[in-house]
């Protein structure tokens, strides 16, 4: 019951295969870790679509083994990248005000190499699932410290105090 509290309380989106394009692509550099002040994450950038930018960040950055996808993918390596439909109609499909020096970012939800998947739906919907208990585990364990040192201040209170 607690997980489908949460499930409701955090709205967690499971994203499904019928929600995912796939975007057939030729890698255009090595892909690399880039480490900044909203944490890290990984820029694919591809020959087919220069102005496009693929990152694989939050919760599919965790779902990876990040040294295997460095060790696997190099320049030139064919990849499937799976991004959102509505990302992909709108951004790509349209490219409605969009002038020719503008970058276009996606959000990277399945990726796939020459042998093998490097990040498949079912991990990042794991990720996701358990990424989002931080909230109420913190307060559960705020409210049991709570009603523990209180009755403790009473009777040190009531033991060392002078009438």
């Amino acid at each position: 019951m607690y997980h489908s509290i949460r499930l409701y309380i955090t709205k967690i989106q499971i994203i499904k295969s019928e929600d995912i394009s796939i975007i057939n692509s030729v890698l255009e550099n090595n892909p690399a870790i880039i480490k900044a002040g909203r944490g890290k994450w990984i820029e694919i950038k591809t020959t087919n679509f220069p102005k496009y930018f693929f990152e694989i960040q939050g919760n599919a950055y965790s779902a990876i083994d990040t040294r295997a996808f460095l060790k696997n993918l190099h320049a030139g390596d064919s990849v499937f990248i799976g991004i959102k439909k509505k990302e992909y109609e709108e951004k790509f499909l349209a490219k409605t005000n969009q002038t020719q020096n503008d970058v276009v970012l996606f959000d990277v939800y399945t990726l796939s190499g020459k042998f093998d998947n490097i990040l498949t739906l079912d991990d990042y919907n794991y990720m996701n699932r358990n990424d989002n208990g931080c909230f109420f585990e913190f307060f559960f364990g705020l409210f049991f410290v709570g009603i523990s040192i209180f009755p403790f201040r009473n009777f040190i209170r009531s033991t060392f105090t002078r009438d």
